[in-house]
C-alpha cells in the first residue's frame, strides 16, 4: 500500500489580514523546509501576488482588493495542487 503524499497545510485563523497570511505561508514553507525537506512552490510573495486586486464576480468590474474576501480555514496544498482545497 503506498502512503497518501502529506500535504501542505496552512491554517489562516479569524481575523487574520492577508499580510498576516502571507506572514502563515512563509512561516508553514519554513517548517516544510527544514523538518520535511520540502520543496514548497507557494512564497509569501507568490501568495501576496495571488491574493491581490482581481475582478470579483457579482461586485462590478473594478479591480477590488481580495481583503474580506478570504475565508478564514485550513488549506491543504498538495505537488499537483493549482488551486487550494479548504476544510
Amino acid at each position: 500500500m503506498v502512503a497518501a503524499p502529506k500535504p501542505f497545510r496552512v491554517i489562516f485563523p479569524e481575523g487574520f489580514t492577508r499580510r498576516d497570511m502571507a506572514q502563515r505561508v512563509d512561516a508553514v514553507r519554513q517548517i516544510a523546509l527544514h523538518k520535511r525537506h520540502a520543496r514548497v512552490r507557494l512564497t509569501k510573495q507568490k501568495y501576496l501576488a495571488a491574493s491581490g486586486q482581481r475582478v470579483i464576480p457579482g461586485f462590478g468590474t473594478k479591480k477590488r482588493p481580495l481583503e474580506g474576501f478570504l475565508f478564514p480555514a485550513t488549506y491543504d496544498f498538495l505537488r499537483q495542487t493549482r488551486r487550494p482545497r479548504s476544510s
